[in-house]
């Protein structure tokens, strides 16, 4: 699953990847904001903090998750 949270309240988005792990996250207005990433099978949220990304219109934001 991933996240995303910032300063607009009251943004809040998240979505399931696919089975490929691609996802999309639509209508986030540019600005900054809180992404994370989550995932079951021994990913431990302490090692796969959320993180600050800006937005400034389109963009691909690739993630590895650490065990």
């Amino acid at each position: 699953m991933v996240a995303l949270d910032g300063d607009i309240a009251p943004l809040a988005a998240d979505t399931i990847t696919d089975a490929d792990g691609r996802y999309v996250l639509c209508g986030i207005p540019r600005g900054s904001h809180d992404f994370a990433a989550i995932a079951e099978g021994g990913y431990d949220i302490l090692k796969n903090p959320p993180r600050s990304i800006d937005v400034a219109g389109d963009m691909t934001l690739d993630v590895e998750l650490r065990r």
